[in-house]
């Protein structure tokens, strides 16, 4: 998408795509992909028998950018799809109280014919939702039904699946709290391996035989001029009625707004509401609609409510809400922060069309900044917003398509003076000051023309297993003239397919390509900065079958039929390919994706069976362990529609437990479409103890044999060796001498499995890259993460011959000097420093002490700190230690850790005094671990007393935790730590960097394996990410 408003062809690059594990390692790659000039390309990944299951993440790249795309993910699992799909039908389309609703569940093969004796389950429940009618004369009135209770059981029972595989269940309905809604009818057939296939049908419910509608037939009225709104009365199907008394009540709603002092220093706006009367109507429509009119004194909200009895005395309403645009301001309620409401003409529009947006405007006559949005700014533009309801309109270009965001930021400039900064003690808020709002509207636009209509045809319906297939395609576009078209297929097993939620929208490239993405553009309001009526204290304020001499024995079994990645249409759009089918017996689905070498795609689709008269499915588990004993089951299934004898025999070879039976041989009567199912217990044999055979395997040869048809099926069965690990592993170093370790292997040990194993590396230090990358990118700024991001960058330029060298951060060696120079403008009057904005009130305690040492690691780093901010930072932290200015939601251990970071950071600069580190030994007890980690760093660069030290370090000894080769720190603390970034990985990064300063370690009863031990943990705390989810 290079010019942000179409799709236009790739460029052409080499492109590189991986497949990460769910454990994030990367299981394959390919290099220097090309292209073609319909912009794809294709390529397989054949998944290891042994692969680690869950979701595995595609991950593509270019030679062009440094952004990694992961566009799509597939679920690796262990599944064996049903061999039936299951459908429901009611006995109507719509009911009401005390009518009866019958379920006809039925159950047939993907293969075709009937699945039998089968437990059903059916399950009913009634969901609210709103009614439409579908009459011409009221098919564009709204009708009101919702309610209070959205959703009521309505009747659950177990049955069985008679011979036509269908069973029947009835409920009886009445009424209980819902006006209109959904009947929701869910039928589960179970599967001879216990599992449930489902299948929904849906009907409505009317509690009412009358509802009554309302229809404007403006979508804004004005104020002064006449206001008309129809009304129709139907049945429950939707049909107009007679005979019903409607009453129309319309009502204002008068708004109030003040700004009222909150706790703290804070103003919050509150508002108050009421309904005046404005307006009355009455009448009996007579199967048509019927017309109220009223003249609307008032810009703003109105509702106009209907009220109706049905013919059973029952009462159902109608409200619907008005806007009025004119003279006058209109007090809009508001959402915290600076949001502000667009409301849509309509949901969704086509190119050419005008589309018109009213704004809920907070501030008359001011400027708005519109725009039109999607990867970032497609058009702009300036509008005055007249009055309190201004319409915004726009022609819809081609630009738009599929789909944009409607951007209106109104600002309204100052409208009184600004109050003194304080008076007599008191300090006042800000309230005239200059403000904006902000509001956001979809604008979602159809393009019936960039779609192409595929056909898909099959020579025939019904297949036998490995017949040849011979499919047809055809694309054209829907408007406009042919081009070239290439085909990407794929034939799907239908009990596979059955497991997609999405349905055939997952392979559509139409719905794939032409979907909106969220909001993409970030907004940024200098006004953000100005000293507001809310004092933030948080970090981050938001800124915004042959039948002959025996069956042959089927083996050849696929979910995948066939794949055709990339077949080229002719000068007509038509193409033709043929396969060879597996043998499995279900239904199968061809899946046509067609795109052009511009922006045209569609899907097309068609349904074949495969199957025979007489059909064998196996009926055990996945696997079993040496010593198991199960049994073995073959279900054998009559697909004529006449009762036959079949003679079944099994035979089994392979790990079987001794005294077992091998073989049995059964004559089965079965009837029309019934199946049975052959059991032969068995036992899983013991495995021969060579690692040469990790597993082993059952194999069945199974043949069913009728007069005139048969069936034969070959199945394995994998055997697993029972083996119980126990993972024994051992850490070290190895720094200026040898390194032994004595392991003691058991006498019964188990020698076909299990090893020993030694992993080595450079450092326990690695795989930072993802780290740095991750802060190179972030896009958020505030001074906290704009001086983390400079803290990195100084550590990139020192480390950069360390990492690889496909990571780049272009700037890094200037970036700390920039940050730097922007201090001043985060600095507070009193010297402390603010995430956002530069005011006493907005100072922060730990971001203060924070940036003093910040500033001293970027000293140590070569870089020039401001003095004049430096200095003013170190007083702030001065006064914080020695009067009691903490914000009054600190806690004791907040202020006396946040007390502890600001003594590290003035130590460092020589700034502390021993006698100042000493007044706080005793708050040392209050402190978290974060805390006690600074306090130590403090007292280790003041050369204060070895004793002093020893404490802490005790205090901090007993929060230990370890487990083979890591060792973390713990702790608990309230949620009220979450105000000075608290986190378990910060406050043990802290005490890394406390200990590493320590001159004897071992005096303190710290060893290097647990130094290395806490290292091995914090790198491991990303997970499958390359980096830390904090900055």
């Amino acid at each position: 998408d290079h010019d942000v408003r179409t799709l236009d062809e790739p460029e052409s690059a080499t492109y590189t795509l991986r497949i990460q594990d769910p454990a994030g390692n990367s299981v394959h790659e390919v290099k220097d992909i090309r292209l073609n000039r319909f912009g794809a390309a294709h390529g397989e990944y054949a998944v290891p028998e042994t692969a680690v299951m869950g979701w595995y993440q595609f991950e593509l790249s270019a030679d062009f950018t440094d952004f990694e795309w992961r566009p799509m993910k597939v679920l690796v699992t262990d599944f064996t799809p049903a061999p039936f799909r299951v459908s429901n039908e009611l006995n109507g389309d719509l009911f009401g109280p005390g009518d009866t609703l019958r379920i006809d569940t039925t159950a047939s093969l993907h293969s075709g014919g009937a699945y039998t004796q089968a437990e059903a389950r059916v399950v009913v429940d009634l969901r609210q939702r709103g009614f439409r009618s579908p009459h011409p004369e009221a098919s564009t009135f709204r009708f009101d039904t919702s309610t209070h209770t959205e959703r009521l059981p309505v009747h659950q029972e177990l049955g069985d699946l008679d011979d036509a595989g269908a069973h029947t269940a009835a409920a009886q309905l009445r009424a209980g709290g819902i006006v209109y809604g959904r009947l929701r009818a869910e039928s589960a057939v179970r599967d001879d391996r216990g599992k449930y296939v489902t299948a929904t049908a849906y009907a409505d419910f009317s509690a009412v035989d009358r509802l009554v509608g309302l229809r404007k037939d403006k979508w804004v009225f004005r104020q002064s001029e006449p206001a008309e709104v129809s009304y129709i009365v139907v049945d429950d199907a939707g049909e107009p009625a007679a005979d019903t008394q409607v009453r129309l009540r319309i009502e204002r709603q008068v708004r109030k707004v003040a700004q009222v002092k909150g706790a703290g220093n804070a103003y919050l706006p509150r508002f108050s509401q009421e309904w005046v009367e404005a307006g009355e109507c009455a009448g009996i429509p007579e199967y048509k609609a019927l017309d109220c009119t009223f003249t609307p004194e008032h810009a703003g909200s109105y509702r106009v409510t209907a009220v109706i009895d049905d013919t059973q005395d029952r009462r159902q309403q109608t409200e619907m809400r008005l806007w009025v645009v004119g003279e006058g301001r209109v007090v809009w309620w508001e959402r915290p922060g600076y949001a502000m409401e667009i409301v849509p003409e309509a949901t969704e529009f086509e190119v050419g069309d005008r589309a018109r947006y009213l704004v809920k405007n907070p501030f008359p006559g001011a400027t708005a900044l519109v725009s039109v949005e999607r990867f970032g700014v497609i058009d702009q533009w300036q509008q005055k917003l007249e009055g309190s309801t201004p319409i915004i309109e726009f022609r819809i270009k081609p630009d738009y398509v599929p789909g944009a965001y409607l951007s209106v930021v109104a600002v309204s400039p100052r409208v009184e003076s600004p109050p003194p900064e304080s008076h007599e003690g008191l300090d006042y808020v800000d309230l005239g000051k200059p403000a904006f709002r902000m509001g956001y509207a979809e604008v979602p636009v159809v393009a019936p023309y960039k779609q192409l209509e595929v056909e898909v045809e099959t020579d025939r319906e019904l297949y036998k297993p490995r017949e040849q297939v011979a499919v047809k395609l055809k694309a054209g576009p829907r408007h406009g003239r042919r081009r070239p078209v290439e085909f990407a297929v794929a034939v799907l097993d239908e009990a596979v397919f059955d497991l997609i939620g999405q349905g055939e929208d997952y392979f559509d490239p139409y719905k794939g390509f032409f979907s909106l993405d969220p909001p993409d553009v970030q907004n940024y309001s200098l006004l953000l900065r100005i000293l507001g009526r809310q004092k933030f204290e948080k970090k981050g304020a938001n800124p915004g079958g042959d039948g002959g001499g025996g069956p042959a024995m089927r083996t050849l079994f696929k979910y995948v039929a066939h794949w055709e990645p990339s077949l080229p249409a002719n000068r007509r759009g038509e193409a033709e390919f043929g396969f060879s089918l597996p043998e499995n017996l279900t239904g199968w689905r061809v899946l046509a994706l067609a795109a052009t070498e511009t922006d045209r795609f569609g899907l097309g689709s068609a349904s074949f069976k495969t199957n025979q008269p007489t059909e064998i499915r196996s009926v055990m588990p996945n696997q079993v362990t040496e010593g198991d004993d199960f049994s073995a089951g073959f279900s054998v299934m009559n697909r004529t529609g006449e009762a036959r004898t079949i003679d079944v025999v099994i035979e089994v070879e392979g790990d079987v437990g001794t005294g077992a039976s091998t073989r049995v041989a059964e004559s089965l009567e079965l009837g029309p479409y019934r199946r049975e199912t052959v059991y032969l217990p068995l036992s899983a044999g013991r495995l021969k103890a060579v690692r040469e055979r990790p597993q082993g395997e059952i194999r069945f040869r199974v043949q069913a044999q009728g007069a005139s048809d048969g069936d034969a099926l070959a199945h394995q069965l994998p055997v697993l060796k029972n083996r119980s690990f126990e993972v024994a592993a051992e850490y070290g170093s190895i720094t200026d001498k040898p390194a032994t370790e004595e392991v003691l292997f058991p006498e019964d040990i188990h020698t076909d499995t299990g090893d020993v194993s030694v992993v080595l590396a450079p450092t326990v230090i690695g795989n930072l890259e993802g780290a740095f990358r991750y802060m190179r990118d972030y896009p958020y700024l505030c001074w906290e993460q704009k001086l983390s991001k400079a803290l990195l960058a100084a550590q990139f330029t020192k480390l950069a011959g360390r990492m690889e060298n496909s990571l780049t951060w272009s700037g890094s060696t200037d970036l700390p000097g920039q940050t730097l120079r922007q201090a001043a403008g985060f600095q507070a009057p009193n010297g402390g420093m603010g995430y956002w904005t530069a005011a006493d009130s907005y100072a922060s305690p730990y971001l203060s002490a924070y940036t003093a040492l910040g500033f001293a690691w970027l000293r140590e780093a070569g870089h020039e700190i401001p003095e004049r901010v430096e200095s003013r930072l170190h007083d702030y932290l001065l006064n914080l230690l020695r009067r009691d200015v903490m914000p009054g939601y600190f806690s004791r251990g907040m202020s006396s850790s946040v007390r502890a970071v600001a003594l590290a950071a003035l130590a460092r600069r020589g700034r502390l005094a021993r006698g100042e580190l000493l007044r706080y030994a005793d708050q040392v007890q209050y402190m978290s671990l974060f805390g006690k980690a600074h306090f130590l760093d403090a007292a280790l660069q003041t050369g204060s007393s070895e004793a002093l030290a020893g404490s802490v370090m005790r205090d901090v000894m007993d929060a230990s935790v370890g487990s083979v080769g890591k060792r973390l720190f713990n702790e608990q603390l309230d949620r009220g730590y979450a105000r000075i970034l608290s986190s378990p990985l910060r406050a043990n990064c802290a005490l890394l960097s406390a200990f590493s300063r320590l001159d004897d370690p071992a005096a303190y009863g710290l060893s290097e394996e647990m130094a290395t031990g806490m290292v091995r943990a914090l790198t491991q705390s990303r997970g499958a990410r390359t980096h830390w989810e904090s900055t």
